[in-house]
């Protein structure tokens, strides 16, 4: 006998969003790492290289918490917590979106307009994610679990 799942249309967005926002933030804020030590070595110090890498490790970090929280969030909202569930995804795709936004300003601080290939393809998967997660909670619907 299979059993119907509270909102699972919207979990099922939220689940794909965030583990396309955390693909994103892992592998573009990694890779933009890379050019920002190779292009700033002989300009910056030891310190503010190391500065640099805690910033960027941080952004790292932020992108991928907004995932995984929208995949918690997706979770709730199969709960009789929907709204709840609604915030949660909606503070989640905020962190996730910022990750990717302060990314795309450190790309013009150093002063790359143009992004590769795999930068492209991280930020398009991330923002293809938080897409996603807004979509699931705007799908969330606050009706009872039990008909």
């Amino acid at each position: 006998m299979k059993k119907n799942v509270h909102n699972s249309n919207a979990f099922l967005l939220c689940l794909v969003g965030g583990i396309l926002m955390m693909l994103a933030g892992i592998s573009g804020t990694l890779q933009l790492m890379g050019e920002l030590l190779l292009s700033n070595e002989d300009v910056m110090d030891p310190t503010a290289m190391m500065t640099v890498e805690i910033v960027t490790g941080m952004l790292v970090l932020l992108t991928a918490l907004g995932g995984l929280g929208v995949i918690a969030s997706g979770i709730i909202l199969t709960t009789r917590r929907v709204q709840l569930g609604r915030i949660l995804v909606a503070l989640f795709t905020g962190m996730g979106v910022l990750g990717l936004v302060t990314n795309l300003a450190q790309l013009v601080m150093v002063g790359t307009l143009a992004m590769d290939l795999m930068h492209q393809v991280g930020q398009s998967l991330g923002w293809i994610g938080a897409i996603f997660a807004i979509i699931a909670r705007t799908v969330a619907v606050q009706k009872p679990i039990v008909e």
